[in-house]
């Protein structure tokens, strides 16, 4: 995913235009791009309206989306938390409730005993469990909404009634992140294989 914003709309203060890199990178930075930037907003159906007046406030900066992270979040007497340790794809808001995870985590560790090398290491298997867990729910939930064709329509057809009728089994990465359902399960469900 690649994102960017820069200016100002009356009815959106986040001003993001995301859209998927792997259809061709924009590089839509810079003062020279702001009118191929807004053609990319009002693009998205949102009413003509809103970009009535606008006004170019601050420089339009494009940058990359996609999930990364380091081998291992800790090191004797170091310790990482936030996106520092592993960043999601911001598009999907979980970065700052998995950066409050980490402290909680991080925390208990040391709380738990004087051997902070032993809970810096108990703290990185924890942060790698919940962080794995929460990279492949995002994998799959982004493949059922942002992936492109006939297939993936059909997919989107089957799999989103259901999960708006009946949310049981399926990931909720806002609202539970890694601690809900993120087996092979809810993956078929996601994935509109079950």
């Amino acid at each position: 995913m690649r994102a960017m914003g820069g200016f100002e709309v009356r009815r959106d203060p986040d001003n993001l235009f995301i859209y998927v890199g792997a259809m061709g990178a924009r590089q839509l930075s810079g003062k020279v791009k702001t009118e191929e930037f807004i053609a990319g907003c009002r693009a998205t159906n949102v009413p003509a309206e809103w970009f009535d007046g606008v006004n170019i406030i601050g420089p339009l900066a494009e940058f990359e989306g996609a999930d990364h992270w380091v081998l291992s979040p800790s090191r004797p007497g170091l310790a990482l938390i936030g996106d520092a340790a592993g960043a999601t794809d911001p598009s999907w808001g979980c970065g700052l409730s998995k950066t409050m995870i980490d402290v909680e985590a991080l925390a208990g560790q040391l709380a738990e005993t004087d051997d902070w090398d032993t809970a810096l290491r108990r703290y990185a298997a924890m942060h790698d469990d919940y962080f794995g867990k929460l990279h492949d729910i995002l994998s799959w939930m982004t493949t059922l909404i942002w992936s492109g064709g006939p297939d993936a329509d059909a997919r989107r057809a089957r799999v989103l009634p259901r999960m708006q009728q009946d949310p049981t089994g399926f990931p909720d990465p806002s609202g539970q992140g890694p601690f809900g359902p993120c087996d092979d399960r809810a993956r078929r469900l996601v994935l509109g294989e079950s």
